[in-house]
């Protein structure tokens, strides 16, 4: 009985490691990177757990217990979450992530489900800046909005770039962060907003396409802000060489 357990987890393990590689040869992402992204589908996957997308995310991560102590990732996203990023930020960066239908065209029989998440955060910077700023549009625009007012794009992205840093600091105190959140904001935003409101139509709004061009243009870091936090989150600054913006 013993040899037959064993046999069954041997093949368990040779079936999860062949898995891992088929997906390595299609996805930006390391063997080691893999196993959290499929440890990541499975607990968004889990009904019994009621935590948001992104504390499902955070606390599938070994990194973050290694790293953090206790249950100090999850009282970090909840102040993410709950002061930092904009309201239903998760739910619209989830919603982002699945409108990209490549893998429905492309799977050759593995599992879809998994392999459209994969795909979804190989979007938010893997496959390059473009890919990650149509999901930077698609969380400000909820995949409705044709047009868009800039501060609520450079709002967002400088919430996350806030946020990526709360992530993975030694310290958070809360209501230093806010504090420091709330007297940065206005000055660190004024300049992109203006310059990205000069870019679009007489009314001071801004299309898809008027924003892409404007960021490859004149702010070409501003998709890291999404790719860095999606990173941090994952893989708590986990540094890889192969990295597209992080």
């Amino acid at each position: 009985l013993t040899n037959t357990h064993t046999t069954q987890r041997t093949n368990k393990d040779m079936s999860s490691q062949a898995q891992i590689n088929k997906l390595a040869e299609r996805y930006p992402f390391d063997n080691e990177e893999l196993e959290q992204l499929i440890r990541c589908h499975s607990a968004l996957l889990d009904t019994k757990n009621v935590d948001t997308f992104l504390t499902k995310i955070a606390l599938s991560s070994p990194y973050s217990y290694f790293f953090l102590p206790g249950n100090e990732m999850r009282r970090r996203i909840e102040l993410i979450e709950g002061q930092i990023l904009p309201c239903g930020f998760g739910s619209c960066l989830r919603a982002a992530m699945s409108v990209d239908l490549f893998v429905d065209c492309a799977n050759e029989g593995g599992d879809i489900s998994l392999e459209r998440f994969l795909e979804g955060i190989a979007d938010c910077g893997q496959r390059g800046h473009k890919e990650a700023l149509k999901i930077i549009w698609l969380c400000c625009s909820a995949g409705v909005d044709n047009e868009l007012e800039p501060s609520r794009i450079v709002d967002l992205c400088f919430r996350l770039g806030f946020s990526s840093e709360v992530l993975v600091s030694p310290d958070a105190d809360a209501h230093g962060i806010v504090a420091r959140l709330e007297s940065e904001h206005d000055s660190a935003c004024e300049s992109l907003e203006k310059s990205l409101a000069a870019a679009g139509n007489m009314y001071g709004m801004v299309t898809k396409q008027q924003f892409m061009e404007w960021a490859e243009l004149t702010a070409p870091q501003l998709s890291s802000t999404l790719s860095t936090f999606m990173h941090n989150l994952l893989f708590h600054g986990k540094w890889t060489k192969h990295r597209l913006n992080f």
